[in-house]
């Protein structure tokens, strides 16, 4: 399991949350405040070569993907939106999208494909955009299976109530059962 941390706390609510439903000890965590990881700008490289132009962090994701099956993306949601680092950290996909459809060379492929959310306002809508990010990237990478496990309300420091935890932890075990 490849956990990508989106948020700059390490021990912030969204981490917390995905500890609850994951076992994040024995995954692959990679905290991206931690990375140097450039956004991408559209240069095309990708287009006419394979990879990217930039020689950042972001092929530790690339290299990661290649031996899991199951990508978690963990991230509070800021203004309807993932963090900007999670977000230039997914931008950089377009170089898998390149590699897949342009060069026809194998890319990574997921099973199961997670979020991890937390909005601190009472308002579920502040999702709905991150839905939209999370079907591209399923397609992108032949998920079999996506969801989205989401709080709001953190801001007033609400409890996650156990049976909303154990029914997180039932769609994690179905999925890796099938």
């Amino acid at each position: 399991m490849l956990i990508l941390n989106g948020s700059p706390n390490k021990k912030g609510h969204s981490m917390t949350l995905a500890g609850e439903i994951f076992d994040v000890e024995n995954a692959n965590v990679l905290h991206l405040y931690d990375m140097e990881i450039a956004s991408c700008d559209d240069c095309k490289a990708c287009q006419h070569n394979i990879g990217c132009k930039f020689g950042d962090d972001w092929v530790k994701i690339y290299e990661a993907l290649q031996n899991e099956d199951t990508l978690v993306l963990v991230s509070p949601i800021y203004f309807g939106a993932l963090t900007d680092t999670l977000l230039r950290a997914l931008n950089r996909f377009q170089q898998v999208f390149a590699a897949k459809f342009t060069h026809k060379i194998k890319t990574p492929n997921v099973k199961n494909l997670y979020l991890v959310a937390t909005c601190g306002a009472d308002n579920s809508v502040m999702f709905e955009g991150v839905d939209i990010t999370m079907t591209i990237l399923k397609q992108l990478l032949n998920a079999e299976n996506m969801h989205a496990f989401t709080l709001t309300n953190t801001d007033a420091a609400v409890a996650v109530a156990d049976e909303t935890i154990a029914q997180f932890r039932k769609t994690v075990k179905k999925n890796a059962e099938d």
